[in-house]
């Protein structure tokens, strides 16, 4: 299997969260040290699945938050049983950030999923100084594909 090219992303200081999150879908995607869950693998699955597991994650983090024990053994119970697959897959933290790590993962396993099927390429990326205060990245889909701006 060929190599994915690597993602270069710069991150600014405060971002910690998106940086989190490329290293779990990195993770991910490793066949030798994580899952080998490669984009072939994603896209087998049509059905909302890696949203469901997205949320399972969420839910979890939310729980962790509210801080009450019995909510949590409730809520990871419910959380287990809207799992898409089997229920030995579902690894929630005790850390809530670490759940959002695996949440937003699965997210951009999505968001890639559904771009490969509509036959969108790597994203384009463009500049637009016309509007000063344009300031913050944005995306733009044009075609069905996203194209990201840069300040």
């Amino acid at each position: 299997m060929a190599k994915m090219p690597e993602l270069v992303v710069k991150i600014q200081p405060g971002f910690v969260g998106l940086q989190l999150i490329a290293q779990e879908r990195e993770r991910q995607i490793d066949a030798l040290d994580g899952e080998g869950y490669t984009a072939a693998h994603d896209d087998e699955y049509r059905g909302a699945e890696l949203l469901r597991a997205a949320s399972c994650y969420v839910e979890a983090a939310r729980m962790l938050e509210l801080g009450s024990c019995i909510a949590v053994v409730s809520q990871a119970n419910r959380a287990r049983a809207a799992w898409p697959w089997h229920s030995a897959e579902f690894k929630p933290d005790a850390d809530p950030i670490r759940n959002l790590e695996k949440a937003g993962a699965l997210i951009a396993a999505e968001i890639d999923r559904l771009a490969r099927a509509r036959g969108c390429g790597p994203i384009q990326v463009f500049t637009h100084r016309a509007i000063p205060h344009a300031r913050a990245r944005t995306s733009q889909w044009v075609n069905g594909c996203a194209r990201v701006r840069a300040p």
